[in-house]
């Protein structure tokens, strides 16, 4: 602001350079229909981003490790142990991961996020030769960007479709679509899941141990 003669108040306005500066800055960080995310090329940068967006991990107090819940189930808190990854979990859920959470891959043209798998770049750090290798995505920042139909952890509707190219062909006539599934619940289906082959392998040692079998017995051989 500057005071004028007469008492009134103008804005004192910077150099068309300065304002041209300013302009490109913000929109590198804020962007013009992009996020800080987009322009992210190395671990500086997700640095940076850390800095100014903070992650998603954080704004929900950090990771809950294995060990922690183990602890609380031993110590007869089972209760407490499930309300609190139920609580995490959801939160997790919901959270918009950024380039300082992670999120994203190089999927090209300054992106981070896709729906159509990207074989095609093969180039250092690109979706080609990502590690662990993909299959499809990522799609989305968060989980309720896509599993929201019939409520949060729901299924997506057809919108939501994504495309997967496990064999990295980048051949359309390669690739298959899926409709995001439902995972509300999926806890319990893992822990049965678990009791399940527990039961079946404790069955299978001792109908080994019945007929005199070894660990081979693939095509009726005995040991």
């Amino acid at each position: 602001m500057k005071l004028r003669n007469d008492g009134s108040l103008v804005m004192k306005t910077k150099s068309w350079a300065a304002q041209q500066v300013g302009v490109i800055v913000a929109l590198a960080f804020f962007g013009s229909g992009l996020s800080a995310w987009a322009l992210i090329t190395g671990s500086s940068d997700r640095t940076i981003v850390g800095n100014v967006e903070g992650t998603a991990i954080g704004a929900i107090g950090g990771h809950i490790v294995q060990a922690t819940l183990t602890n609380q189930v031993i110590a007869g808190q089972n209760a407490t142990a499930f309300a609190n990854a139920f609580a995490f979990g959801d939160e997790l859920f919901a959270s918009s991961l950024n380039a300082a959470d992670g999120g994203g891959a190089n999927v090209g043209q300054g992106s981070r996020y896709t729906r159509m798998p990207r074989a095609d770049l093969n180039g250092a750090g690109q979706w080609g030769q990502h590690v662990p290798a993909r299959s499809t995505g990522p799609n989305a920042t968060n989980c309720i960007a896509c599993h929201n139909l019939g409520g949060d952890d729901g299924a997506g509707d057809s919108a939501d479709n994504v495309h997967r190219d496990a064999n990295h062909t980048g051949k359309l006539n390669q690739m298959v679509t899926r409709n995001t599934p439902a995972v509300f619940g999926l806890g319990g289906l893992q822990k049965l899941a678990e009791e399940m082959t527990t039961d079946l392998q404790t069955l299978r040692d001792t109908n080994r141990t019945a007929l005199g079998c070894g660990t081979t017995t693939t095509a009726g051989t005995r040991t």
